[in-house]
C-alpha cells in the first residue's frame, strides 16, 4: 500500500545515517545504524518535505538541506506503492533513478 507519512526529528546536528539518491526526487537508499534516520526511513521512502517546505529536487540539493537542519523538524515522505510522475521533460525516456548517491 502506498501512503504518505510524517517523522518528527530533532536535529542537533548529529548524522542523519542515510544514503540519498535519485535525480528528480530524494530516495533513501539505505540507513546506518546510529544515525537518526535508522529504523525510521526504510529503503525506497522518497523524501518530500522538511520542516514545512518542500524538499529540492534530487538527492544533492536534499542533502544540504538535511544537512542545515536544527531543531525539532518534521520530515514528510512517500512510501510504498508506484511513484507518479507528473511531469516528464521530452528528452528523458528513462525514470529509473540516477546511480548517483550521497551519504549523510
Amino acid at each position: 500500500a502506498s501512503c504518505v507519512l510524517s517523522f518528527s526529528f530533532e536535529c542537533d546536528g548529529g548524522k542523519w545515517g542515510v544514503r540519498l539518491g535519485g535525480t528528480q526526487y530524494a530516495v533513501v537508499v539505505t540507513t546506518f545504524e546510529g544515525g537518526l534516520a535508522h529504523g525510521v526511513l526504510r529503503s525506497s521512502d522518497v523524501l518530500l518535505a522538511l520542516g514545512g517546505a518542500r524538499l529540492p529536487l534530487g538527492h544533492e540539493a536534499a542533502t544540504a538541506a538535511l544537512r542545515k537542519a536544527r531543531g525539532r523538524v518534521e520530515l514528510l515522505l512517500h512510501r510504498g506503492g508506484r511513484q507518479r510522475i507528473l511531469y516528464r521533460p521530452p528528452d528523458r525516456r528513462n525514470w529509473a533513478f540516477d546511480a548517483a548517491r550521497t551519504v549523510l
